[in-house]
């Protein structure tokens, strides 16, 4: 509702200096945002930035969001680089993650979120593979149910993750709208994430050249927090 978000913000600011943990914020970007406006309004105060696309299986087409991401994210990106040449390193979770899946040649071999693997979600009815797919009786797996990875995985689910360049750095992206969308919905989450992984991939020699000249260390460049799987890799 209206100034939920200055609430929101005053509250957490009010607690923060007595906060023994470290903080993150988790945003929803829709068409009608500015990832580059909504990280940059936040990424001064929460020690972690992370987004998600907005699950909308049946909204308008993303035809124009997808050019205004592109643009907003390469323009986040080129802060981001700016001031990591600066020897800051700004903690945005998604740019550290995926940044090193390339420097390390780390390739995903299933779903980032942990989702057929060692995610599970709770539900007064039951477990389920995903808080996603609740209500999907399809999707319930028993207690202590251990999960075959390859059942799961996106090479197995869908051929056109299976024949996408892509997918090392993707792992398939949200099992929700791998199985459940309708195909031309499913196009456009991919569309966005390929122009996120092509700005990520022309920056990574740049982050090379940090390391090497040592403006920046591996160890404040890809935290804990980066790699943990509940943030599902890249947007």
């Amino acid at each position: 509702g209206t100034d939920t978000f200055e609430l929101v913000l005053n509250n957490f600011l009010q607690i923060k200096p007595n906060l023994r943990a470290e903080s993150i914020a988790s945003m929803t970007i829709t068409p009608e945002s500015s990832v580059y406006r909504a990280v940059r309004n936040v990424v001064d105060i929460f020690d972690h930035v992370f987004w998600n696309i907005v699950n909308d299986p049946f909204g308008p087409s993303f035809n124009g969001f997808i050019s205004n991401y592109d643009n907003d994210v390469r323009r986040l990106y080129n802060y981001w680089l700016n001031e990591m040449g600066n020897g800051r390193v700004l903690n945005i979770v998604p740019f550290q993650f995926t940044s090193m899946l390339y420097l390390t040649g780390t390739k995903l071999q299933n779903l980032p979120c942990g989702c057929g693997t060692t995610l599970r979600a709770v539900d007064q009815n039951g477990f389920y593979l995903c808080d996603e797919l609740m209500g999907h009786p399809e999707f319930k797996v028993a207690l202590g149910e251990k999960l075959d990875p390859d059942k799961w995985s996106a090479k197995k689910l869908s051929r056109i993750c299976n024949n996408c360049t892509y997918l090392e750095v993707c792992g398939g992206g949200c099992l929700n709208i791998l199985l459940l969308y309708p195909p031309k919905r499913r196009e456009e989450y991919c569309e966005l994430k390929k122009k996120f992984f092509n700005i990520v991939k022309n920056g990574v020699p740049t982050i090379k050249e940090y390391l090497e000249k040592g403006k920046i260390s591996y160890e404040v460049l890809f935290t804990q927090i980066a790699s943990a799987p509940y943030f599902e890799g890249s947007p």
